[in-house]
C-alpha cells in the first residue's frame, strides 16, 4: 500500500481554493448510520457507530465510542422513510419527517414521525442520521 502525504490540497476548478489537510480532517462527518426502524434494529452501514437501541416506536437512541464530542460542538442531522408509494392521503412532505432529541457526548436520541395522517409516530424502514463536528476528535 502507497501513502500521500501533503499539506494542503487545491481545487483546480476552483480559483484560489486550497484546503488544509487538517482542516479536512477535522470538518469531516464524525459519526453516521443508516438502518432499518422496523422489528429488530440493526445497522445497514455505519461509521464510528458502536450500537443501536430501540426506545420505543420510532424512537432510537444511537451510540459512538470512537470520539469524544464532549465539547458539544457538534450537529446532527438526519432523514427517514419508508419505501411505500400509496399513503391514506396521498404522498406529499409531511408524511415522514426525523426530528433530532437528546444529545450528549456518547449518543444521541432521534425520533420519527408522520405529521399530518394522525396515526403519530411510526417505525421507518430507512433511518439515516450524520452528526458533524469541528472537534478533531
Amino acid at each position: 500500500m502507497s501513502t500521500i502525504r501533503v499539506d494542503n490540497i487545491t481545487n483546480d476548478f476552483v480559483e484560489n481554493t486550497t484546503i488544509s489537510t487538517a482542516d479536512l480532517h477535522d470538518t469531516r462527518c464524525k459519526v453516521w448510520c443508516s438502518f432499518n426502524g422496523r422489528g429488530t434494529i440493526a445497522f445497514q452501514s455505519a461509521h464510528n457507530a458502536s450500537s443501536l437501541t430501540d426506545i420505543g416506536t420510532a424512537c432510537y437512541k444511537i451510540h459512538w465510542t470512537a470520539f469524544d464530542l464532549s465539547e458539544n460542538t457538534y450537529c446532527t442531522v438526519g432523514s427517514m422513510g419508508n419505501s411505500r408509494t400509496i399513503w391514506s392521503d396521498g404522498y406529499d412532505a409531511d408524511d415522514e419527517v426525523l426530528m433530532v432529541g437528546k444529545q450528549n457526548s456518547e449518543d444521541v436520541t432521534v425520533y420519527g414521525g408522520d405529521l399530518d395522517d394522525g396515526n403519530g409516530n411510526q417505525d421507518a424502514e430507512y433511518v439515516c442520521v450524520a452528526i458533524w463536528s469541528n472537534d478533531p476528535g
